[in-house]
């Protein structure tokens, strides 16, 4: 009885706070007398079981009439407001992302969603440093709307005008910012900034996070390969099968995702998962693809790629924990690039071993040291057409994962690789089962 009375309080006292949000926030600016309840707003926003809920949540902004001098004058309501804007637009791509429709991107037009992003982006004051909390604030916040924008870029960027001019307030802040960060949020920041510019077809110079990076073995160009084919088209062409491994446990298992390895004539097998996968031919919308992932890098010196490992995700429950690709600088060149069709999808790379201070020469955010390793992973997520570069010593320093999902409904990725010649006779790839000196040696 008591389990149920409390359930029946919280669910009213959760209607209660959207029901006073959906009524004081109908006028964007508010009045004193409505400030006086500001401290509902973030449970409002937690509380909200829609993106039109959310959109009866409206945030104050630094330029509104009528604010108490207090709210208007102290540091600490304009980090609150920061703080609820990046809530409010994390929790609007969540329920974004849970909808089986799609969002209508005129929503982006919406006042309470133009007032949430300039809330967002709007400094307090450019003179005094940024607290740990606004930087947290502003990643959060541009990784919920690089997750918005691309995920509904089909529909043009003419929704979306009102809010350009906050976005890329909100990007040139990131951009002072950029030394303050901690590495793992400066990758996940810089990630949404371009995914964010590509979308909007906009550029900015961004030299702090740039060199941020600089030292890291991978990177992401976002919109680099146009007009993938879709999925069914890719199961197609690719002739996937889902092949039994035998785990660290000795236990026989399915893989949950389909994989073939497509190479050009004269590649071997590729070793992988405790398997040794036989090439098939390397099909002309691979070999397309290549030819746009070269081009969308800069490579001009002829074709590079020959080879590729190609996944298929079926569901939202296939995925890819955390691991690094065998054999790169040995079999394999050390340049790896992914891309892939269908879902959008997490990615993550974290240090092997080490922590991300040791991958940042950034004395400003070098944390004190503590018990265990900083190898938090840092994680944006890939669109169809993103391109993954993984170079250098990338897969020996760091793991790479592709998170599940659970509204996943499928998606095909390309592994891209060249193979490196070996020994005098510069064999590439490994040798398949029967072909030998033994097996040559019995015929």
């Amino acid at each position: 009885m008591i389990k149920k009375l409390s359930v029946f309080l919280l669910s009213t006292v959760a209607c209660l706070l959207r029901c006073n949000h959906a009524f004081l926030c109908q006028s964007p600016h508010r009045s004193p007398q409505l400030l006086t309840l500001q401290s509902t707003i973030g449970p409002a926003i937690q509380v909200a079981q829609s993106t039109h809920d959310l959109l009866s949540v409206s945030l104050w902004l630094p330029t509104d009439d009528n604010l108490p001098s207090h709210v208007r004058s102290q540091h600490v309501h304009h980090e609150k407001r920061q703080r609820w804007a990046a809530q409010w637009l994390t929790r609007f791509m969540e329920l974004q992302q849970s909808s089986s429709d799609e969002t209508d991107a005129s929503l982006y037009a919406e006042e309470a969603f133009v007032r949430t992003v300039m809330a967002a982006a709007q400094p307090y004051d450019d003179t005094i440093p940024p607290t740990r909390k606004e930087t947290q604030a502003i990643r959060q916040s541009l990784v919920a709307l690089h997750t918005l924008l691309r995920t509904n870029s089909k529909n043009g960027v003419a929704a979306e005008s009102k809010i350009i001019p906050s976005i890329r307030l909100l990007i040139q802040r990131a951009e002072q910012i950029a030394p303050l960060i901690p590495l793992q949020e400066a990758i996940e920041v810089r990630w949404a900034v371009r995914g964010l510019l590509a979308s909007m077809g906009d550029q900015l110079a961004l030299p702090q996070l740039e060199q941020r990076v600089s030292r890291l073995p991978f990177d992401i160009l976002p919109c680099g390969v146009a007009d993938l084919q879709s999925v069914s088209a890719w199961q197609q062409d690719i002739p996937f099968h889902f092949d039994t491994i035998v785990t660290r446990t000795g236990a026989n298992v399915q893989e949950r995702r389909g994989t073939a390895w497509v190479a050009e004539e004269g590649i071997g097998a590729l070793a992988y998962s405790g398997k040794l996968m036989t090439p098939h031919p390397l099909p002309a919308s691979v070999l397309h693809v290549m030819r746009q992932v070269e081009h969308a890098m800069g490579r001009t010196e002829g074709s590079f790629f020959d080879c590729a490992l190609c996944n298929w995700y079926p569901d939202g429950e296939s995925a890819c924990k955390f691991h690094t690709d065998p054999e790169h600088g040995t079999m394999w060149d050390r340049l790896t690039c992914v891309v892939a069709a269908g879902d959008a999808r997490r990615f993550a790379f974290r240090p092997i071993q080490t922590s991300w201070e040791v991958w940042d020469f950034n004395q400003h955010t070098r944390r004190p040291q503590t018990k265990g390793v900083n190898n938090e992973p840092a994680v944006i997520r890939l669109f169809p057409g993103d391109i993954v570069q993984m170079y250098d010593s990338c897969n020996d320093d760091f793991h790479h994962a592709v998170y599940p999902d659970a509204d996943g409904r499928g998606r095909v990725s390309l592994v891209l690789k060249r193979a490196l010649p070996r020994g005098s006779k510069g064999h590439r790839g490994h040798g398949l089962v029967g072909e030998g000196r033994r097996s040559r040696r019995k015929r």
